[in-house]
């Protein structure tokens, strides 16, 4: 056997190995319903259980077309859960308490529409940009951010994912960075 994470620790051979105890932690499954701010499902939204906003366990999934969820194996503690979706503010709704071998919830998520930027990036002579990163951050105790490429034509379309004071910053490796941050 191999550790997964390393690679090293001794190989299984044909001989029998005591590999010890294994314990295998309970989980639990929070359920709800992802809609915007009109009440209107919401498909196709990343939906994560975690114990603060921005700091998730990959413990992920996606609505539905209804906008249902359902977070499978979600790790027993209090959570929140994460709903982001382009184009929408994310939303974090808590708390949820994880029960081993039951269901939480409902846990229903409104988010609100976000605000969209749109540009065209090019270089000094007028020519578009392919392939520039744009990227949007909020204030970093939030931890969002936001990123796009720009297209062929130097095109993006932007959706920041709060509603607080952003700063962007568009780059590339041919050019000097254009930014908040520069």
């Amino acid at each position: 056997w191999t550790n997964e994470r390393s690679g090293d620790g001794p190989r299984l051979g044909a001989s029998p190995r005591d590999l010890g105890t294994i314990q295998l932690a309970r989980t639990g499954t929070v359920f709800g319903r992802i809609v915007d701010e009109d009440g209107a499902p919401l498909a196709d939204v990343d939906v994560d259980a975690g114990t603060e906003h921005g700091r998730h366990h990959r413990v992920r999934t996606k609505s539905g077309p209804d906008g249902r969820y359902v977070v499978a194996h979600a790790p027993v503690t209090t959570r929140g859960i994460l709903a982001e979706r382009d184009g929408y503010l994310s939303a974090f709704q808590e708390p949820v308490v994880v029960v081993a071998g039951q269901d939480a919830g409902p846990v229903d998520v409104a988010m609100g529409r976000a605000m969209t930027i749109r540009g065209i990036v090019v270089d000094a002579a007028g020519r578009p940009i392919e392939g520039a990163r744009i990227t949007g951050r909020t204030p970093p105790t939030s931890g969002l951010f936001s990123l796009v490429v720009t297209a062929s034509d130097g095109s993006f379309t932007f959706h920041l994912p709060g509603n607080e004071r952003a700063t962007l910053q568009a780059t590339h490796p041919d050019f000097v960075k254009w930014g908040n941050d520069q």
